[in-house]
C-alpha cells in the first residue's frame, strides 16, 4: 500500500499536467468556436440590416491575432463573399469603421501568409496538380508578388524538376509586372537554359523595364549564342513596344531607365518593387547561390536608389557617360536628404562617402548640371 501511495504521488505532477494541457486545449478551441460564430454572426446581422449587433460581434473580431482572423474566414461558410458583407457594412454609418478595421487586418493577415516561404513552395508545388490547384496556387503567388519570385526561380534552375518548369513560366507572366524586376536584374547572371526561359517570360509579361538588362545581355560576348538568339527576339519584341530608337547601347537604356526612375519619384508615382503594405522599396541583387536577395530601403528614398543603381550600371559599361555621373550625384544627394532621420540607407555601400565628397570630386560641369536638375 505504501508503495502504491508512493508510485501515486510521483505521477501526481505529470497528471496535474495534462489536466492543465487538455483544459487549456479546450479553452482555446471553445475561444475558436467562439470566435468562428462572432464572424457568422457578423456576417448575418450584416445581411439582415442589424448594424447594433453586427458592429458587436465586429469589435470582438478585432480583438483577434490577424493570423487568426484570417483562418476562420477562409474556413467559414461566408469565404467566397465575406467581401460583398464588408462592402456593405462600410455604407452604413453604425458598422463602417469596424468594416473598415477588419477588411484591414484580413488583407494583411493574408498578404503576410501569402509571403510565407513556406507557403510560397507548397504553392509551387501545387502549380503542377489539378486545375483548380493550378488556379488556386497562382492567385496566392499574385497575392505574394515580387516575394515569390526568388524560390520561382530556384525551381525554374533545379533540374529536378523539371516537371513544374512549364507551369512556372506559365505563373511567372501571370503574375506579370511584379516579377519585372527581380527577373531583370537576374538576367546577367543566369546559365542559357534558364536565361532563355525567362527572357520569354519579360517578352510575355511586355514591361520595357527590363530592356536595358537585356541589351546587356545581347552584347555581352560570353552569353551562349542559342540563348543569345532568344534574348535577341525578346528585346526585339519589346523595344518595338516600346518605339525604341535603333541603335542604344545598353549603358545609353541604364541611364534612360535612371531617368525614368528619377522624374517619377519627383512625380511621387508609384515604382517598380515598392511594397505599399510597408512602405518599403525592395532593391533586388542577385547573389550567386543565394540567388535573388532584396534589401528593404524606405519608401522615401526608393525611387533616388533606383536612379543611382542604373546610372552606376550605365558608367559600369561606359565610364565616358557624363550625364549618368551626374544623374548619379543629383539622385545621390536627394537620397541623402530624404531619408528620415534615424534609418540607414542598407542599400549605400558602407565603404562609401558623404553625397557632397563626389559632388566635389566631379568639379564644376557636373556640380552645375545636379543643381539645373
Amino acid at each position: 500500500m505504501p508503495r502504491l501511495r508512493s508510485a501515486f504521488l510521483s505521477l501526481l505532477p505529470l497528471l496535474l499536467i495534462c489536466l492543465q494541457l487538455a483544459a487549456t486545449a479546450n479553452a482555446q478551441q471553445a475561444a475558436g468556436s467562439n470566435a468562428a460564430q462572432q464572424w457568422a454572426d457578423w456576417n448575418h446581422y450584416v445581411i439582415i440590416a442589424r448594424p447594433d449587433l453586427a458592429k458587436a460581434a465586429g469589435q470582438e473580431l478585432l480583438k483577434l491575432e490577424g493570423g487568426a482572423l484570417l483562418d476562420i474566414v477562409e474556413a467559414s461558410d461566408y469565404a467566397a463573399r465575406y467581401q460583398d458583407t464588408l462592402t456593405r457594412a462600410r455604407k452604413v454609418q453604425e458598422t463602417s469603421d469596424v468594416a473598415t478595421q477588419l477588411a484591414s487586418k484580413i488583407q494583411d493577415a493574408r498578404v503576410a501568409r501569402a509571403r510565407e516561404s513556406t507557403r510560397i513552395a507548397a504553392d509551387i508545388e501545387l502549380l503542377g496538380g489539378t486545375a483548380r490547384e493550378y488556379v488556386n496556387a497562382v492567385t496566392r503567388l499574385r497575392a505574394a508578388g515580387q516575394f515569390a519570385v526568388p524560390q520561382l526561380l530556384k525551381t525554374l534552375q533545379d533540374e529536378s524538376k523539371t516537371r513544374l518548369h512549364p507551369y512556372v513560366l506559365r505563373a511567372l507572366v501571370e503574375i506579370g509586372r511584379p516579377v519585372v524586376y527581380p527577373l531583370s536584374v537576374a538576367l546577367p547572371t543566369l546559365e542559357a537554359r534558364v536565361l532563355s526561359q525567362t527572357a520569354q517570360v519579360l517578352a510575355e509579361v511586355g514591361y520595357p523595364m527590363s530592356l536595358p538588362y537585356l541589351r546587356q545581355v545581347i552584347d555581352d560576348k560570353e552569353t551562349d549564342a542559342a540563348a543569345k538568339l532568344v534574348v535577341i527576339a525578346a528585346y526585339n519584341r519589346l523595344a518595338q513596344e516600346a518605339k525604341l530608337p535603333p541603335g542604344l547601347s545598353a549603358a545609353d537604356l541604364y541611364l534612360n531607365l535612371g531617368r525614368n526612375y528619377y522624374t517619377t519619384a519627383t512625380a511621387g508615382q508609384e515604382l517598380p518593387g515598392f511594397d505599399a503594405q510597408n512602405n518599403k522599396g525592395i532593391v533586388w541583387n542577385h547573389v550567386g547561390e543565394a540567388g535573388l536577395v532584396a534589401t528593404p530601403v524606405a519608401g522615401e528614398i526608393f525611387g533616388d536608389v533606383l536612379a543611382m543603381r542604373a546610372a552606376r550600371q550605365a558608367l559600369a559599361l561606359d565610364p565616358s557617360l557624363d550625364s549618368a555621373l551626374s544623374l548619379w550625384l543629383a539622385a545621390n544627394l536627394r537620397r541623402a536628404h530624404r531619408l528620415p532621420q534615424g534609418q540607414e540607407d542598407l542599400s549605400y555601400p558602407r565603404e562609401f562617402r558623404a553625397p557632397a565628397y563626389y559632388l566635389m570630386m566631379a568639379g564644376p560641369q557636373r556640380q552645375h548640371e545636379v543643381l539645373d536638375r
